[in-house]
């Protein structure tokens, strides 16, 4: 029988095991898994000999912590995650994973590639302790912190962008999402508070109108995209 991948991790070789903070599969189309671990977040691959860590990259000062993470269920789906952002340089289906912390603002990591593809600085008020990217909507993510608000904001663009906030009763203590019934644009989104109240709610994708520049090809965005996708394949043609 195959051993498992994870065999025999070495905490010791930058956090200590009781740093860990969260960990997310970075897509459903690999293996990896990324974790939350004290300033770094550390990328873990079953497949890979020994201790199974591929990598790991400092994202704040050491100070601070990390105490989020969430990966796009699907990886990145370019102009249709839903607010028909696009990163630039990013290849559609990259398993993007999101980690925030006490510096509140967020960091869209590609897993594969250990790149830093988008930062949010504050994002909240107070420092975040949950990230959970969208099913319906996967440039937009939602997000609570050490007080009462739940905010869906857009990590593509760095901003709300058309997202929401939510206020419970007391502090959220854990936050999920899952995909709704009624089809790929609609999805349900539940909060645990520090009462002991459970809010749950039925959020619904709509669809974002497009400019005529989008259309065309002509939106700032667009351009880019388009500009980093030619690069990308010159350079794996290995052009002079």
């Amino acid at each position: 029988m195959e051993k498992p991948g994870f065999e025999s991790p070495d905490f010791g070789a930058s956090k200590k095991k009781e740093d860990v903070a969260q960990l997310a599969f970075a897509s459903a189309s690999t293996a990896l898994v990324a974790m939350a671990e004290g300033d770094q977040l550390s990328v873990w691959d079953p497949r890979a000999r020994g201790s199974g860590c591929v990598r790991r990259q400092a994202l704040c000062n050491r100070s601070a912590g990390l105490f989020a993470a969430g990966a796009l269920p699907f990886g990145y789906r370019g102009a249709d995650g839903g607010g028909g952002a696009v990163v630039a340089g990013v290849k559609v289906g990259a398993p993007i994973v999101l980690v925030a912390g006490a510096e509140r603002g967020v960091h869209a990591v590609d897993a594969g590639r250990g790149t830093v593809v988008k930062r949010w600085p504050a994002a909240m008020k107070f420092e975040i302790t949950a990230a959970a990217p969208s099913y319906s909507a996967g440039d937009y993510a939602y997000m609570a912190g050490l007080d009462n608000e739940l905010v869906c904001g857009c990590w593509a663009r760095a901003s709300m962008a058309g997202g929401f906030a939510f206020r419970g009763d007391s502090r959220w203590l854990g936050v999920g999402v899952a995909a709704g019934g009624e089809g790929r644009g609609e999805e349900v989104v539940a909060g645990w508070c520090e009462s002991g109240h459970l809010y749950a709610a039925r959020v619904r994708r709509t669809k974002a109108e497009t400019t005529r520049e989008e259309a065309e090809g002509d939106a700032p965005d667009a351009k880019r995209a388009e500009k980093a996708t030619e690069e990308e394949e010159e350079d794996e043609r290995g052009g002079w």
